[in-house]
């Protein structure tokens, strides 16, 4: 398995190649995933992609989905400050929540409301995990074809 979310890069790159895109694919594997996200749907999204963002976040709580979201959204100006992400052209979100605490249907609006933020154009992928050992939601976002700000 992969390091926790804590020990995970938030990454950016220019037109990303074919080891960025292997590296962001191993991110999924060997996840025992209820919705799985493999390689080829990590190739799929950016291949050809002018660049592409990865970004991890999590939260506990009563608002976990929806902080954990906004952690990882939040991640974006430290890696990519002069690109919006809400402009991308191909979005995966991964979630991964604690088996003994499992994401809740009421959960889903926080990713409705992070899926109308962007265009009605922007192709999506989703995957869902619960994991062992954990306390906390983690929330792993993909972007590709992030537009530059209008300064």
């Amino acid at each position: 398995m992969f390091a926790s979310v804590a020990n995970m890069k938030n990454l950016f790159f220019e037109n990303p190649d074919d080891a960025n895109i292997k590296e962001i694919g191993e991110i999924f594997y060997l996840r025992d995933a209820i919705i799985p996200i493999d390689a080829s749907d990590i190739k799929e999204m950016l291949e050809g992609a002018d660049n592409a963002i990865v970004l991890h976040g999590k939260a506990t709580g009563h608002n976990r989905c929806a902080d954990a979201i906004e952690d990882a959204v939040l991640h974006t100006c430290a890696v990519a400050k002069d690109h919006d992400l809400f402009s991308a052209s191909n979005v995966v979100i991964y979630i991964s929540s604690p088996k003994q605490e499992p994401m809740l249907m009421s959960e889903n609006e926080a990713i409705n409301t992070f899926v109308e933020m962007f265009s009605s154009e922007t192709q999506w992928r989703w995957g869902l995990e619960e994991c062992n050992g954990t306390a906390e939601m983690r929330v792993t976002i993909i972007a590709s074809n992030l537009k530059k700000k209008m300064k």
